[in-house]
């Protein structure tokens, strides 16, 4: 079920953000766990997304098995394109397909509201993160940096 997230819905994707995060440092993935991500999106943070209707998830009967905050705006865009800006995108371990799933989902919304494009951006030099992207239909843009942090912003035209 694709739904907008609540506030015990916010309170579930940052367990998943947290176990995320050290899963990537067991497996060697710089991403979230070297860029103090925690810090930057606390649990606050996706409470306020899920009060202002912008944090979505993909629930099971036993919780939330992947979410992500979507907005319609994104100041790393500038070009006033009307598209679904996808961030604090996380799958629980161990769900297969849940994020597809999610992304599936996400680009039915984005169509429905007469979107152009669905945007995000994920960590440059992670290869693996990027053909995951790269194979759901994103292509890569501009690559931009932001403290530690180098990013590289992919779309999806639709």
């Amino acid at each position: 079920m694709f739904v907008k997230g609540s506030r015990a819905d916010a309170a579930e994707l940052f367990e998943i953000i947290k176990r995320r995060i050290v899963w990537m440092d067991e497996n060697g993935i710089d991403q979230w766990n070297n860029h103090d991500y925690l810090s930057v999106f606390p649990l606050e943070h996706y409470i306020r997304k899920a009060d202002e209707g912008r944090l979505y998830v993909l629930k099971e009967k036993a919780g939330v098995i992947c979410g992500a905050v979507l907005d319609d705006s994104d100041p790393r865009w500038d070009d006033g394109a009307k598209a679904i800006y996808v961030h604090n995108f996380a799958s629980e371990i161990g769900r297969p397909g849940a994020g597809r799933k999610m992304l599936e989902y996400i680009e039915g919304l984005a169509k429905d509201k007469g979107c152009d494009y669905i945007r995000l951006d994920c960590d440059a030099e992670n290869d693996r993160l990027n053909a995951y992207y790269d194979s759901f239909g994103f292509i890569s843009l501009d690559r931009f940096e932001e403290g530690v942090y180098r990013g590289v912003k992919k779309q999806k035209e639709l």
